[in-house]
């Protein structure tokens, strides 16, 4: 999921109105980039009235920040929130800008995104075939709006258990962010520890433990210590180190995880993997009893995420 954060505002609009909207953006952004999405929420759903407001139903900025908003809720596992504001989103750009502007790509890749996290994935992959072919006709081959489009469709495989179909469409992704600079490092982060769960997943647990620790190492370089990405990249070394019996590397990796989800998006939709993860940790180290408490907790979690996903709207554009 690719969220937009710039921010253009018309010449025209008043002063005033202008400035307020500009606080609210910066506000949802400052926390956004810390990843403290809960206390984002009420600046970016401000943003998106002032921006309905001052600017209208159907400008681009609109656009930009309700699928900012649709982020927030779909990393809080909100889906039936998020749904709609994607939806309108891509509405809007493809009405202003074209069925084949990268903006509409990219638009495509949240709402895909958001399919995925709800295991919609016949819905999310013909949205992501279309992104990908649209960045590479708009874009060229090496731009990073192709990385993201290539890295979000082998997650798709992925899931799916397509591996090897995942395989090349993340080399191609590696290699295009392996170029990029200064912001594009947190993605490259984010398709290291892709490509190193595909290799657990095939059983190359020693290409995989390289690639994991370098992509934690960036997280925590580019996000800080505490942000929601480094408990993936954290689980997913945990993983690793599982399924080698290294228990003793393997626990604080999967406390720092829990810990990090529990602070900034207790609704996360990996919160329940984390915590299946640590209470087969617990099991093989000899403490049944705490992992009963956190398979009773993921049991919780994932009955809530369920009830939501099941309300969630069928948008249709």
């Amino acid at each position: 999921m690719v969220l937009a954060l710039g921010l253009l505002l018309l010449p025209g609009a008043a002063h005033a109105q202008a400035q307020e909207l500009r606080d609210a953006f910066s506000q949802y952004e400052e926390l956004y980039a810390r990843g403290d999405f809960r206390h984002a929420v009420p600046f970016a759903e401000r943003a998106v009235l002032l921006a309905e407001r001052d600017l209208g139903l159907n400008h681009l900025t609109t656009a930009s920040l309700r699928d900012n908003l649709a982020g927030l809720h779909q990393l809080l596992g909100r889906y039936a929130e998020a749904e709609p504001l994607h939806s309108q989103a891509l509405a809007i750009r493809e009405r202003l800008l074209g069925a084949g502007h990268p903006a509409v790509g990219r638009s495509l890749n949240n709402l895909a995104g958001l399919y995925q996290a709800q295991q919609r994935y016949a819905e999310a992959e013909p949205l992501l075939v279309r992104a990908l072919t649209i960045q590479q006709a708009a874009s060229g081959l090496g731009h990073p709006d192709v990385a993201t489009a290539l890295n979000n469709l082998a997650v798709l495989y992925h899931k799916q258990g397509r591996l090897w179909d995942a395989q090349p469409l993340y080399e191609r992704a590696l290699a295009v962010r392996e170029k990029a600079e200064g912001t594009g490092q947190a993605a490259l982060a984010q398709t290291l520890s892709n490509l190193a769960g595909l290799h657990l997943s095939l059983g190359r647990r020693a290409e995989a433990e390289p690639l994991m620790k370098r992509a934690l190492a960036v997280s925590g370089w580019v996000l800080g210590p505490d942000h929601p990405s480094i408990a993936a990249t954290s689980h997913n070394l945990a993983t690793l180190y599982i399924s080698q019996w290294r228990y003793a590397e393997a626990e604080p990796l999967l406390r720092r995880a829990l810990a990090i989800l529990d602070r900034t998006t207790p609704g996360h939709p990996d919160l329940t993997t984390v915590l299946g993860s640590y209470a087969d940790l617990l099991r093989a180290t000899g403490r049944p009893d705490d992992a009963r408490r956190l398979e009773a907790r993921a049991e919780a979690v994932r009955a809530k995420q369920t009830k939501q996903a099941a309300v969630s709207p069928r948008v249709r554009l």
